[in-house]
């Protein structure tokens, strides 16, 4: 959701950093945290975006655990948390890691590296979920090169593109007109 932790034009009233959370700053790069395996944590919305998981897991990270609380951006609808919920079944699928997602007010769940949630629970509702879950050292290629791959198919599909114009032309012009 646009804009929905950040606020564009708010300025810090000092231009320091304090304990504010409406004055932190981004980090300077990703950690892990270190725990039975090593974790690659994301907080609320950060499972939206993909660079933040594939950094973690470049670093080490063999398990994915998402921190949330999606009752603030939507209240009683729950949009966010199903979207965050599949945004976060794609972050397992890139990396091929368990994901432990822990929502306060949204989707719960366990996932596995292939996508398919092994156990959740709805929002609003308190409980434990467990599932046996491990770590992975293993680096997919979506880990290792990024988006390179859909950045080299749009660029091959750019450079096709005029081909069937092209060749179009060339039939056009090799076609000899019939005499009348």
């Amino acid at each position: 959701m646009l804009f929905a932790e950040q606020k564009p034009l708010r300025f810090s009233a000092h231009g320091e950093a304090n304990d504010s959370p409406e004055e932190f700053t981004a980090g300077a790069r990703s950690s892990v945290l270190q725990s039975f395996v090593p974790i690659g944590l994301s907080i609320c919305h950060e499972v939206v975006h993909p660079d933040l998981t594939r950094a973690s897991v470049r670093d080490g990270a063999e398990l994915l655990v998402n921190i949330a609380n999606d009752g603030w951006l939507d209240g009683d609808y729950a949009f966010a948390g199903r979207q965050h919920l599949a945004m976060a079944v794609f972050r397992a699928v890139e990396s091929r890691r368990f994901l432990v997602r822990a929502a306060t007010t949204g989707n719960s769940a366990i996932i596995d590296p292939y996508g398919r949630i092994l156990t959740s629970q709805s929002p609003d509702t308190a409980g434990v979920i467990t599932a046996q879950v491990s770590g992975s050292r293993m680096l997919t290629p979506y880990v290792r090169a990024g988006d390179l791959f859909a950045v080299a198919c749009v660029l091959i599909g750019l450079t096709t593109l005029p081909w069937p114009a092209r060749i179009r032309r060339r039939r056009r012009a090799i076609v000899p007109v019939p005499a009348v």
